[in-house]
């Protein structure tokens, strides 16, 4: 509210009267100095609510530079925010353009494995594939075949126990 730049602006709106009745003599620098010593500028804890005075001879001239230091405070940070909301579109937009490419080359990736290979990759969501299928179909008969096996292993054990023991079978 009270940088250069801003107080920079607001004597340039003031009118002339004001001006020569103020700061009268004064450079532009000392004429910045002098409203940043008549300026107060505070706010309550935890708020956004701004107290802003300003010390003058003259009340109407007091008024109407603090409207002044308000446009041009307002017309700041407008610049500023234009500012920041004009490079988060142009980023948000580059973000877009590099997303949308991805997915191109993700789908002409696709494509090209359901060309070179139809019968391993599906052509829809609800499309059951053959391939899995048969494959789903041998590991579970291996799983069978590797149960069988180790039955038989345990009856081939005990038998052999048995026989050496001279058991009867």
């Amino acid at each position: 509210m009270s940088s250069q730049q801003v107080l920079e602006t607001t004597l340039e709106r003031l009118p002339e009267k004001i001006r020569k009745q103020e700061f009268d003599g004064l450079n532009k620098l000392q004429a910045v100095m002098q409203l940043q010593d008549s300026l107060s500028v505070s706010s309550e804890f935890n708020t956004q609510i701004l107290d802003l005075r300003y010390r003058s001879e003259d009340p109407h001239t007091a008024a109407t530079i603090l409207a002044n230091i308000l446009v041009s405070y307002m017309s700041f940070m407008d610049d500023v925010n234009r500012g920041s909301s004009d490079q988060n579109l142009e980023r948000l937009e580059e973000q877009l353009k590099e997303v949308k490419r991805i997915r191109i080359e993700a789908m002409n990736r696709r494509q090209a494995l359901i060309r070179s290979a139809p019968d391993l990759v599906g052509a829809g969501d609800d499309t059951l594939n053959a391939s899995i299928e048969r494959m789903k179909l041998l590991q579970q008969l291996m799983s069978e075949a590797q149960q069988e096996l180790t039955d038989a292993r345990a009856t081939a054990n005990g038998l052999g126990s048995a026989i050496r023991n001279k058991q009867d079978i």
